[in-house]
């Protein structure tokens, strides 16, 4: 097990208290609880509701455990990290992970920074997006000074509060989509931070919003 950051005051309130850089061997015996929440996080969004994006079951079927250990390996292949808050109450269940890796060694050469992968949670305890992002961010292997980018599905309601805290839409970039089979795609906007903003100031914008955060620490 990596680095472990306490939230002490959020586990006063929900139980709640750790999340944990992992390395990858510790990713690939956890591959599937984070392949899960995955899952569980986008069949939300895109298959149910009232207007539906994407046919029931698709996503399921679209992200196998093999395929995604693969993407791990990649992923720590290029110098990413993985960050995971996991459930004290139900051993073996990931509540919520975040990835990061280098802009320029995902994007290539035109980015620098951090390249902010996936922020997900699990659907029942989405408040968690916000701690997992934040330990991240804060403790992980970027600079204050750094710039921050992601990708998102346009059109999705998370997308709004990446704008919150300072991550905005780059309406000049190039236009991407995601395939999750030969049919079924969704398009993908960047975000990114302005050139008067980092990631410090990314950080300190989610501790103003969720003061919880601030007590977080690392522990050995």
């Amino acid at each position: 097990m990596g680095l472990r950051v306490e939230y002490p005051e959020l586990g006063k309130r929900r139980g709640v208290t750790v999340a944990d850089f992992l390395g990858p061997t510790e990713a690939k015996c956890q591959a599937r609880p984070i392949l899960n929440t995955l899952i569980s996080s986008y069949q939300k969004q895109f298959e149910q509701g009232r207007h539906p994006r994407l046919p029931q079951g698709l996503i399921k079927r679209s992200f196998g455990l093999r395929h995604y250990c693969t993407y791990l390996h990649s992923h720590f292949q290029e110098g990413g990290q993985l960050v995971v808050v996991q459930d004290e109450t139900v051993q073996g269940e990931i509540n919520a992970f975040c990835t990061t890796s280098y802009a320029h060694r995902v994007l290539g050469g035109g980015y620098d920074g951090c390249y902010l992968k996936d922020v997900v949670a699990f659907p029942h305890r989405s408040g968690l997006g916000s701690l997992v992002m934040h330990a991240a961010l804060k403790f992980g292997q970027f600079k204050p000074d750094d710039a921050v980018v992601l990708h998102a599905f346009k059109g999705s309601k998370v997308n709004g509060w990446y704008e919150r805290h300072h991550i905005k839409l780059d309406p000049t970039a190039s236009p991407e989509q995601y395939e999750f089979d030969a049919d079924h795609r969704l398009p993908l906007v960047t975000h990114r931070t302005p050139d008067s903003y980092y990631l410090g100031d990314v950080i300190q914008s989610l501790e103003k919003r969720y003061p919880h955060l601030i007590d977080g620490e690392p522990v050995l």
